[in-house]
């Protein structure tokens, strides 16, 4: 069975850096160049914040521009958020002013803070997290942001989504439910180049889209790694080829990428949300990228290759993948006892007439056992979430059927966004109590380090929109284009996208995220028409633009740490930057095409 290293991202690090070392800036100019850049974010942001104001003007924006002033207000004044929210009259008024000195200076501090992280996290890696809790305690003691709304803004719900389905994706890798399905769906291909290469493809996207895309790019490239030394090519291609489709396949759902989990809770979309605004455009760029990269495969000669794999008859069993145990005695176990559920995904099994003692069937029944229970969970979490709307409805009428026994009972009603971050944390509950050593499976399954990194880098988030720089940033826009109708938002919509795609190419996309998500939902408050649009256009750009170059996401450093390690040719940056500029045009083009025609339907 395949096993996950213990830092799977450590022999990465290297790749990390080329975009700074392209850029000739030495380990001792490094230092120089953080402090020069926060003095140049700081005054320029100042002098910037400082002179520009939020005005009211008459006319079609008016309307737009108030809210604007008045979510700023919220923001900083509770007595009128209450007041608003049970209807008091309001008898006096806020004194926080979005055009103040300063409000001024906490803008440009809370930028300067989230610029530091940022360029902390480039230059230095493997120190990221001290950038952002450095960036946290900045913002603590100048002042800019309440403590109480740094904490309430690290997400926790969205953090305890992300550890426990990293829990379960731990046990599923362990128990080979993951490494069964790869070498199904390979096998199906019978290894002719064109079913191969489309097979290969629809694996990565559909195990990106269901799992993760760092897990499943950890089993694919291991196998593409493993079939390309039977036919002796360098498997390079065919990882860029799988790597692709995996980001591509990131954007279907909302738990293909932490970000769509993050988009999710911002926004309010479901699960249902997504397979109707994002799954459309994800398997489309897909069609489109699969036609790009056969192409570009066969230009390489890889094609020609594959047809090796055919000739060669080489016999792939996804029963071998259990240690200790041969691949014939679970066949003929299989064949013989018809173990519930095991059997229905076997199909039709021939027996290979071996012999099993009892010691051998009670290790395969153990086996077989976990591995449908693995089948099990990852049904369950995937029915869970993706019915979690429909499913807070039923709760909430059987509680209320429950306490209205009771007439002065009190309840709490379960939100669709309860149930779909507490959906992992019912099925993780499960595979803990039922598992030998459940601290093994938090230890080895959950990246402490990156869920950490994430939590102080949303707090920072929070303050450019606490301080009143999205609130700038939505206005500035506005102001831009004049007026709010549809043809305004296609045009953001494509805006978007582009910017997120084009930093998310040389940067993490959850950053980018970050910081666009709360001019976002900005835009959707204050009435644009159809801007739910934007939200869908950011999860494509920051997901497919990561195709753009080696360090654009972190399935790309994952599979080319994996090539590094086993000692092949990692791609040059130029060479990955040619054709992946060349795919992102065309997925997300054709993404966006869609999404725009969908949007005209739905909103003209």
């Amino acid at each position: 069975m395949l096993e996950f290293d213990e830092d799977i991202y450590s022999s990465s690090f290297s790749l990390i850096q080329v975009g700074v070392q392209m850029s000739g800036i030495t380990e001792e100019r490094k230092p120089i160049l953080m402090v020069v850049s926060i003095a140049i974010v700081f005054a320029l942001a100042f002098i910037t914040f400082l002179n520009f104001k939020v005005t009211m003007i008459e006319g079609p924006l008016e309307k737009a521009i108030h809210k604007i002033l008045h979510q700023f207000q919220m923001k900083h004044c509770e007595w009128l958020k209450i007041a608003e929210e049970y209807s008091l009259p309001i008898r006096g008024t806020c004194e926080a002013d979005i055009n103040s000195f300063t409000t001024a200076l906490s803008e440009a501090i809370a930028l300067t803070a989230f610029v530091t992280a940022i360029l902390g996290t480039i230059l230095y890696w493997k120190k990221r997290l001290s950038y952002v809790m450095l960036g946290v305690t900045a913002l603590l003691l100048f002042g800019v942001a309440p403590f109480e709304l740094i904490i309430e803004h690290m997400e926790l719900g969205l953090i305890l989504f992300l550890i426990s389905m990293m829990i379960i994706v731990e046990y599923l890798s362990e128990k080979g439910v993951l490494e069964w399905i790869t070498i199904k769906m390979i096998k199906a291909s019978k290894f002719k180049p064109l079913n191969f290469l489309i097979m290969l493809a629809f694996l990565s996207w559909i195990m990106a889209a269901l799992v993760d895309e760092v897990t499943s790019i950890v089993f694919v490239t291991r196998l593409v790694i493993s079939l390309s030394g039977l036919i002796g090519i360098e498997p390079l291609p065919l990882v860029m080829y799988a790597v692709m489709a995996t980001n591509i396949g990131s954007a279907a759902t909302m738990i293909g990428n932490p970000i769509g989990i993050y988009i999710a809770l911002q926004s309010g979309k479901s699960f249902e949300d997504f397979l109707v605004w994002a799954t459309p455009g994800s398997l489309s760029a897909l069609l489109v990228f699969i036609g790009i990269g056969i192409l570009w495969l066969k230009k390489l000669g890889v094609t020609k290759a594959i047809r090796k794999l055919e000739e060669s008859n080489i016999e792939l069993d996804e029963w071998g993948i259990f240690k200790g145990i041969p691949a014939e005695y679970i066949r003929a176990y299989i064949a013989r006892k018809r173990p519930f559920l095991v059997s229905w995904l076997a199909g039709k099994v021939s027996d290979p007439g071996v012999q099993l003692n009892k010691d051998d069937e009670q290790k395969i029944e153990k086996i077989l056992k976990e591995f449908r229970d693995g089948w099990i969970y990852f049904t369950a979490v995937i029915l869970l979430i993706a019915f979690h709307t429909s499913l807070s409805g039923v709760v909430n009428s059987l509680l209320n059927a429950l306490y209205s026994l009771d007439a002065h009972s009190i309840h709490a009603t379960i939100t669709p966004e309860a149930l779909l971050i507490f959906s992992p944390i019912i099925v993780a509950s499960i595979v803990m109590l039922r598992y030998e050593e459940p601290r093994r499976l938090v230890e080895h399954g959950v990246e402490w380090w990156t869920l950490i990194f994430f939590m102080f880098l949303f707090a920072i988030a929070s303050a450019l929109s606490y301080t009143g720089v999205t609130d700038k940033m939505a206005y500035a826009l506005i102001m831009g284009v004049g007026e709010l109708n549809l043809s305004v938002t296609i045009m953001l919509t494509v805006s978007v996208a582009v910017i997120s795609a084009l930093i998310s190419a040389f940067l993490d996309n959850m950053p980018v995220v970050v910081a666009l998500a709360p001019v976002v939902k900005t835009l959707v408050e204050i009435g644009l028409p159809g801007a739910d649009l934007l939200w869908w256009a950011l999860l494509y750009g920051a997901t497919m633009g990561g195709n753009m170059s080696m360090i654009g996401s972190t399935a790309n450093i994952v599979a080319l740490g994996l090539l590094e390690r086993q000692k092949h040719r990692v791609s040059r940056f130029m060479e990955w930057l040619v054709i992946g500029t060349i795919v992102v045009v065309a997925t997300l083009g054709v993404a966006l095409l869609l999404l725009i025609f969908h949007g005209l339907l739905v909103y003209h």
